[in-house]
């Protein structure tokens, strides 16, 4: 689980790109902003398999003729941190991305605007989650692990690749379709990389996840969820 952050910083890898380079608990909405360890190198995947590697990663976007570029930076592990080191002006759409589970271990990224709050048991309801599944929480750094293959601090939506049994499920806020770029980490919370918003998509329905949309109010409900069949 992470507040995602990206920043432009010392170039790394360019395939043909010309652009200008929370966690939220429940309706209280707080904040954390602590980094959070785990070894990568030990990580495996659900089905025992060592995640995609952020080289393998690029590589793939090559092949599938998606643009990119990626810069390298310190760490970060909150908004706060990526805003403290962009340019003035920044260009394109930053995110967040929440990881969670309901109690019936319904898995779902979350990715929407950086500075988005979201009130969780509206969200759960809106997305027709009922009773004791009413409920989202955020889920574990294990589970993070084992379906996304990655660290705390570095989840993306460019990490379901690493979902090969499809089991999460994926939702973007649709206020980041109006940027023409967006930054993401790619695997790993030291660099940042570049796509269009129509290549992300792209990218996760080539992984096997259409996006639903959502859409939020200014105080943390969503005033629209379109599943990826709704949205198509």
């Amino acid at each position: 689980v992470q507040e995602n952050s990206s920043v432009c910083g010392k170039i790394e890898a360019t395939h043909t790109f010309n652009h200008h380079p929370a966690i939220i608990a429940s309706c209280l909405m707080v904040e954390i902003s602590t980094p959070m360890n785990i070894n990568h190198k030990s990580m495996m995947l659900d089905d025992g398999s060592k995640p995609c590697s952020r080289t393998t990663l690029l590589e793939l976007l090559s092949a599938l003729k998606i643009e990119h570029k990626t810069v390298s930076h310190e760490a970060m592990f909150t908004v706060a941190q990526s805003k403290s080191l962009r340019e003035t002006d920044p260009h394109g759409g930053y995110t967040k991305n929440l990881f969670m589970r309901n109690k019936k271990g319904v898995m779902w990224l979350i990715t929407c605007n950086e500075d988005r709050r979201i009130d969780l048991k509206a969200l759960a309801a809106a997305m027709g989650y009922t009773g004791s599944n009413s409920r989202f929480s955020f889920a574990s750094e294990d589970r993070l692990g084992r379906h996304l293959g990655v660290s705390p601090g570095a989840v993306s939506p460019l990490a379901l690749i690493n979902d090969t049994g499809n089991l999460v499920q994926f939702a973007i806020d649709i206020s980041l379709l109006d940027h023409e770029v967006i930054h993401l980490h790619p695997l790993d919370n030291h660099h940042t990389t570049t796509i269009s918003v129509q290549d992300l998509i792209q990218f996760a329905q080539y992984t096997g996840h259409k996006p639903a949309r959502l859409e939020f109010d200014p105080f943390g409900g969503v005033s629209r969820f379109s599943t990826a069949e709704q949205s198509t």
